[in-house]
């Protein structure tokens, strides 16, 4: 990740943005989860991409993602993931996006390796349900015979 300051106004602001590889991963990490949450549609307008140029750059990629993309689509993971955001319904049953005033992360029970004194542990606890982090396969690398 690195920050990126943007300047408007007189106001400065830091958002961390994703490298091109790591939104690209956990993109596809998103797009998998079928319990993500949120849907595709909804994302995009967090966002404020169209969902076809998203469709074209993360889910068919046969375009290249350009930068700003990049941070729009990384100021809106970042929002999405750190609990920011809540999906509403109107008593017409439409979805909107509104922006909580305290951020709630979804939480989950998580499980996780860790290497102390050369030895592997298991790692138990509760984890960010929206980070897409390392998985057991990217820890183990390609220690594991399918």
């Amino acid at each position: 990740m690195c920050p990126i300051i943007l300047k408007r106004l007189e106001c400065t602001v830091a958002i961390n943005v994703l490298s091109k590889i790591e939104l690209q991963t956990v993109m596809d990490r998103f797009i998998a989860d079928k319990r993500r949450g949120i849907g595709i549609k909804m994302f995009c307008e967090l966002c404020g991409v169209p969902f076809s140029t998203f469709n074209l750059m993360f889910i068919e990629k046969t375009y290249p993602i350009n930068e700003l993309m990049q941070i729009r689509v990384s100021k809106g993971w970042n929002a999405w993931k750190n609990g920011e955001i809540a999906i509403m319904k109107n008593q017409d049953q439409t979805k909107y996006l509104e922006y909580r005033k305290i951020p709630k992360p979804r939480m989950a029970r998580g499980y996780g390796l860790e290497v102390v004194d050369s030895k592997i542990k298991l790692k138990i606890g509760i984890i960010n349900r929206s980070d897409y982090g390392d998985t057991l396969e990217d820890q183990l690398g390609d220690k594991v015979n399918v």
